[in-house]
């Protein structure tokens, strides 16, 4: 049986020495950057894609990270369903689905994310972790002159980083 695999797009911002490199090069995802404390995955590869693009700047790399959920403690619902009936009861009170902040409040004492199965074009799932450590990211593509490079290792992946920003490979401590 071949494991599931999930996707998280953004970029890296460009860096001027190898301590940037290190700083700018991540896999580990951080919810700090959510205003909701949260961290969003797909199934789909193409959704990634999409979302590599979102707030990027001139000095920035899109990139996609491909891994693992590291959890099944996810509540979900169909993009279809919600559409018909937007609200979810947890405990016995009704949450909006537009009232994110409520709703997610709500299932953080149950849940370790929600998914929205089939939520963009392409049907790709659109999931919430309530904790960025629930997803482990493994490989990366990087988008090169237009090009996106195969699946990298998290070295090959810094390296090709490192290379794009025009710095030598960091000289080994002896």
């Amino acid at each position: 049986m071949t494991e599931k695999r999930y996707y998280h797009g953004t970029f890296w911002l460009k860096a001027e020495s190898h301590d940037e490199v290190e700083e700018s090069a991540f896999f580990n995802l951080d919810s700090g950057y959510s205003d909701l404390g949260v961290v969003y995955v797909t199934n789909l590869e193409e959704t990634a894609v999409y979302f590599s693009k979102w707030n990027t700047t001139s000095d920035a790399i899109q990139v996609i990270l491909r891994g693992a959920l590291l959890t099944d403690k996810l509540l979900e619902r169909s993009a279809y369903d919600l559409q018909r009936n937007s609200t979810i009861e947890i405990d016995g009170v009704g949450y909006e689905v537009g009232d994110r902040e409520q709703l997610f409040d709500a299932m953080r004492t149950k849940f370790d994310g929600f998914n929205t199965v089939g939520n963009y074009d392409g049907r790709g799932d659109d999931i919430v972790l309530f904790d960025a450590g629930n997803f482990s990211a493994t490989e990366a593509r990087l988008l090169i002159d237009g090009q996106w490079t195969d699946w990298l290792d998290r070295e090959q992946a810094v390296e090709a980083f490192t290379k794009i920003c025009g710095l030598e490979a960091a000289p080994l401590a002896i």
